[in-house]
């Protein structure tokens, strides 16, 4: 059964990922999983219909330490989504 933080959880997870892919940061869903060592078979399946398939938290380690998502964010859903050192490096 998912509970209603596990559903947020995985939305705020592929709107990371779309936003990453959106700026050119990630390739694709596909390359993100080859780089984390991830079935993407998982991830496209959840992305489908997530009522009959579970998350992996570890699909979040990346997404915090090398593009700097902010953790609290995708946990919680409070403050920015990247984490404001990491815009900072863009400039």
């Amino acid at each position: 059964m998912h509970t209603e933080i596990d559903k947020q959880v995985t939305r705020r997870f592929f709107q990371a990922l779309e936003t990453l892919i959106a700026r050119k940061d990630i390739e694709s869903v596909q390359s993100y999983c080859t780089d984390g060592g991830f079935d993407s078979r998982n991830i496209y399946s959840l992305r489908k219909d997530n009522a009959t398939h579970m998350f992996h938290f570890d699909w979040l380690q990346p997404l915090i330490m090398n593009y700097g998502v902010s953790a609290l964010w995708l946990l919680t859903g409070l403050g920015d989504m990247l984490h404001p050192m990491y815009l900072k490096a863009e400039k």
